[in-house]
């Protein structure tokens, strides 16, 4: 496993263990128990092997709390970690040390329950895909379009209701597939961080998209200002952005806050097809989400008085689409 992987599982477990990422950046992050009002920042190392008692010495300095991840620790690391020493997230088994707390342990498991699997992730990318699609899709595009083999977006499609072939690919009944793709999606998943700013959310967004271009970083958006340009009707509430990872946005202007309290939500999606199925914009600084998934954040995370019905109207305009291409 490379310290990319390490990384994304970082903050799933870190999420499932009751840990909230408040801010920061991916070699220093601000964490706390939900509920808790005590944040504590703590510099991340990460390893690609199994963490040796060796190897945490090296790196030992008391001036900031540090948390290790790795795929796995010895059991001199662990007992560390249990003494106060750091804090420790391993992948394999899956385990959270935070505080001197268990907070996440499960032995030799190498997929947790109800861990989204690529099956689900390619049948639920494909069913969206299919219901916002105006033309019809050879498999081999599906597969490329959505990274999966072709193996398993053809064992897809066959189970899938609501779609049907011709000589040019697959056609889906738009207004099914999507009614059925709501009801199931669990949603992005992954971590959310909320920030707070007292410009317009349009302001706010364009404003984020400027760090990330200096980061070199494209970000997808979705929500409200998304719906906005799908189809506009309310007036935008609060931006939300996908990204590819943890950002800091307070030398933006932003200010961490809880997700409830945010103007801005930004999240690093654990579905992998956000990015994939992401539409151009006309600006090339970032992309717009599928109208699929911009219609989920609409009836998910939108807290604009109209959300509801901005969504109903979007829906409308996804089956129309199909209907007259």
């Amino acid at each position: 496993m490379n310290a990319s992987a390490v990384q994304n599982s970082l903050l799933r477990l870190l999420s499932r263990a009751g840990i909230q990422v408040v801010s920061g950046t991916p070699n220093r992050l601000t964490l706390r128990r939900h509920h808790s009002p005590q944040a504590t920042e703590s510099i991340v190392q990460m390893s690609d092997h199994r963490l040796t008692g060796h190897q945490v010495e090296r790196y030992r300095d008391r001036s900031l709390r540090r948390l290790y991840a790795a795929p796995e620790a010895s059991k001199s690391v662990i007992e560390a970690a249990l003494a106060d020493e750091f804090d420790l997230v391993t992948t394999d088994p899956p385990l959270v040390i935070f505080n001197t707390e268990i907070l996440l342990h499960e032995e030799n498991s190498d997929r947790r329950p109800g861990q989204r699997t690529r099956t689900a992730w390619a049948r639920w990318s494909l069913t969206r895909t299919l219901a916002t699609s105006q033309h019809p899709r050879s498999q081999a595009e599906l597969a490329e379009l959505l990274g999966f083999s072709q193996q398993a977006i053809s064992q897809a499609l066959h189970r899938l209701a609501g779609t049907s072939k011709n000589e040019e690919g697959w056609l889906g009944n738009s207004a099914e597939l999507l009614d059925a793709w709501l009801d199931e999606y669990p949603g992005p998943g992954g971590t959310v961080q909320g920030w707070y700013n007292l410009d317009d959310p349009g302001t706010q967004a364009r404003s984020a998209t400027a760090l990330l271009t200096e980061l070199e970083l494209t970000p997808v958006i979705s929500g409200d200002i998304a719906a906005d340009e799908y189809s506009p009707w309310q007036i935008p509430a609060t931006a939300l952005l996908y990204l590819p990872e943890i950002i800091d946005f307070s030398p933006a202007g932003f200010t961490p806050v809880d997700v409830g309290d945010a103007t801005m939500l930004t999240v690093v999606p654990d579905d992998p097809t956000i990015r994939r199925t992401a539409q151009e914009s006309p600006h090339p600084s970032h992309r717009l989400a599928d109208p699929a998934i911009v219609l989920w954040d609409l009836l998910h995370t939108s807290v604009g008085p109209n959300a509801e019905e901005t969504a109903q109207r979007l829906r409308h305009r996804i089956v129309a689409r199909q209907t007259h291409a």
